[in-house]
């Protein structure tokens, strides 16, 4: 990660600040907030055989209690790598996926085989796409609650989004996904309709600074943003994720999983980070609280 006031045209160097090295990925930062709020979290994926994925299986055991024997490590390949730059307290992210596009269905076979009907499988596509869509037919099978961040953006195919029973997407993902750029209730609900019509059961939209909405065939939850001083966006959407899917494994409402989620995806904005920020919470009031001093 690195500091800069613009950023550069092509062919042009400019000077950046405050560099510095941090874990991330969008299905580690998850995983991360859910085991740090006390949900038991089995993690699958791929490592290469170098530093950072000492680094990396270092910090999800040590820090956030994650069950990492569904990691494997790869030779000859990098671990997976994002380099984020910041300017004006938000990012522009660049990924090479290295170890993370050599998980295969194997992986996910044996990782399932430690799942009851009723858990959670929670993916993302920062990993092969046609893996994503065979695993979704296996938690389906093992009658698991499904859910999906479509990120980075891509299209999905209508035979895969019936196999989703959730489906968490930002503004540009919804975009892509619906033609619709969701600003409101009304443009959300335009584009639950477009996406229910495919077969996707609820949606979950986050629309950074204002907040998230959820609907469903019977539901419809907003919960406003927490305005906060910002110093690093970035991890924030997983955050939420994995935020929301602990409150929910652990049997509130979506409205009071939606609360927590929102505070905390905001607190972890007050820190510098993907996963830096992040803190165990046991209760909403608890978060609230923390949060007190942050507020703008």
């Amino acid at each position: 990660m690195i500091n800069t006031p613009r950023l550069p045209e092509k062919g042009e160097t400019i000077l950046g600040s405050n560099f510095r090295i941090s874990m991330g990925g969008k299905g580690a930062n998850q995983a991360a907030s859910c085991g740090l709020l006390g949900t038991e979290t089995i993690f699958i994926g791929n490592v290469g055989n170098d530093d950072f994925a000492d680094l990396a299986l270092e910090d999800l055991e040590n820090n956030f209690s994650i069950d990492t024997r569904f990691i494997r490590r790869k030779n000859d390949i990098s671990t997976g790598t994002a380099v984020i730059t910041q300017v004006d307290n938000d990012n522009v992210i660049i990924v090479d996926s290295g170890a993370n596009m050599t998980i295969d269905l194997d992986q996910v076979h044996s990782a399932l085989n430690e799942a009851n009907e009723g858990d959670v499988f929670l993916a993302q596509f920062e990993v092969d796409f046609d893996l994503v869509k065979e695993s979704l037919k296996l938690a389906k099978a093992k009658h698991m609650y499904t859910i999906i961040n479509p990120a980075p953006a891509n299209e999905i195919p209508d035979d895969m989004l019936k196999d989703i029973d959730c489906l968490i997407l930002n503004q540009s993902e919804t975009e892509i996904l619906s033609g619709i750029y969701p600003e409101d209730l009304d443009s959300c609900i335009e584009a639950k309709e477009i996406l229910s019509s495919k077969g996707v059961k609820a949606l979950l939209f986050t629309l950074g600074a204002n907040g998230c909405l959820y609907i469903d065939e019977n539901l419809e939850v907003e919960v406003p943003g927490e305005r906060v001083k910002v110093v690093d966006t970035t991890g924030a959407g997983d955050s939420f994720i994995g935020a929301y899917v602990s409150s929910m494994v652990k049997g509130n409402s979506i409205e009071a999983s939606l609360k927590f989620a929102n505070a905390y995806a905001a607190f972890n904005c007050t820190n510098r980070g993907a996963r830096s920020g992040l803190k165990r919470f046991g209760t909403y009031a608890e978060l609230v609280k923390g949060l007190e001093k942050f507020k703008s």
